[in-house]
């Protein structure tokens, strides 16, 4: 079965000159147009709504100007709009659609995302991927990009202890390509995951295991017919058996920021905050968290055309936490809050390595040394699956 696709605009053929966004190519406008009661619960919550308006007054603003949809990229694709709504509408998927719509009409200029789609790049290059899938494996790690930059050995440990778990399993160092995706690249998106998930399929492949936020949520939603859990779900069922724990670490009060890539996954939240009781922490909730947690400032690459929407989002949750460590389990998170001053780690570097990690001796890497990094583990982890060695 082929990885689930969205009714979606595609990239119109070079030969075919670029047709007007409008509400049609926006198929949840004109149902928002009418359904949003514009109560404003979504624009108190939201930067980008406060400065274009309620959803319904975004839907209609199509009717009339379609370059509006270039709008959309001032949006974070938090789906928090969705998540307070009272109607139960989907506001972030009409972001989604504008940001489609803009790429089919060829209103994007995609030059101020050169680097993150540099990033995509690289990383489903033959560089720098790895397929490691030994014969008779049906589950593999997919430990995503950032994570196996920053923090090799956490990444590591967790693959080895996910082995004690599923013997047999894989590990795939690859992008899910959701950078394109977010920026409504549909098409290239659709080309680059249908390839690693045929790889998968071909091989077998039936449980996928992740690590990062967006790659659990790119999985989940166009790998249906595969299963899709979380390391963090997979180390709650055994918090106390995690490679290198020392229940002997200090304990500490710290708050737990939620991505929201995993604002609709409550068993994931769960099994962090079981994780986080286990290793010592005091978890404190900061205002917004689960299902309503508020983005870091990284997503939708906001910050490469809104630099201010962007740091505004990471000002407001870091000042959420005055005084206060913060826990998270998405690596781009951490990075993000840590530059706003707040010392931030991630959840995994405190399960394996906790006396460290609460000593403040965790320090992850940054470019040029992560993308180093990702070399040495796809050797590591070449060494570990491809000739029968402990990887050690």
């Amino acid at each position: 079965m082929p990885p689930q696709q969205p009714s979606a605009p595609q990239t119109a053929p070079d030969s075919a000159p670029p047709s007007p966004a409008s509400t049609a190519s926006v198929p949840d406008a004109a149902r928002m147009a009418v359904q949003c009661t514009e109560c404003g619960a979504c624009v108190r919550m939201c930067p980008f709504l406060q400065e274009h308006g309620t959803p319904a007054h975004m839907a209609r603003q199509l009717q009339h100007s379609p370059q509006t949809v270039l709008n959309a990229y001032a949006c974070s694709l938090c789906s928090l709009c969705s998540a307070v709504c009272p109607e139960k509408l989907d506001p972030a998927q009409m972001f989604m659609d504008m940001r489609r719509a803009a790429v089919a009409s060829g209103l994007l200029d995609t030059a101020p995302y050169r680097r993150i789609l540099g990033y995509e790049a690289l990383g489903i290059s033959a560089a720098f991927t790895l397929y490691g899938l030994p014969q008779g494996a049906d589950t593999v790690f997919f430990p995503g990009c950032t994570l196996a930059g920053t923090r090799p050995r956490t990444v590591q440990a967790a693959f080895s202890y996910l082995r004690t778990v599923f013997p047999r399993a894989g590990a795939v160092l690859a992008c899910c390509s959701k950078p394109s995706h977010d920026l409504g690249m549909q098409s290239l998106f659709n080309e680059r995951f249908t390839q690693l998930y045929n790889r998968l399929a071909q091989h077998g492949i039936r449980r996928v295991v992740t690590a990062c936020p967006n790659c659990h949520k790119v999985f989940t939603t166009y790998a249906q017919d595969m299963e899709v859990v979380s390391i963090y779900e997979v180390l709650a069922r055994r918090p106390a058996m995690a490679a290198g724990h020392d229940r002997s670490a200090p304990s500490c009060t710290a708050a737990l920021h939620d991505p929201c890539p995993l604002r609709e996954f409550p068993a994931i939240h769960h099994a962090a905050r079981v994780l986080a009781a286990e290793a010592g922490i005091d978890v404190t909730e900061l205002p917004g968290t689960r299902r309503r947690t508020l983005c870091c400032g990284e997503g939708g690459a906001v910050g490469a055309v809104r630099p201010d929407l962007a740091g505004g989002w990471t000002a407001r949750r870091a000042a959420a936490a005055p005084q206060k460590r913060i826990f998270t389990y998405c690596a781009g998170c951490a990075g993000s809050l840590s530059a706003a001053g707040r010392r931030t780690d991630h959840l995994l570097d405190l399960v394996f390595y906790p006396r460290r990690t609460l000593a403040g001796r965790m320090k992850p890497a940054r470019a040029p040394f992560s993308y180093l990094h990702r070399l040495w583990l796809k050797l590591r982890w070449r060494l570990l699956l491809t000739r029968g060695t402990d990887g050690k």
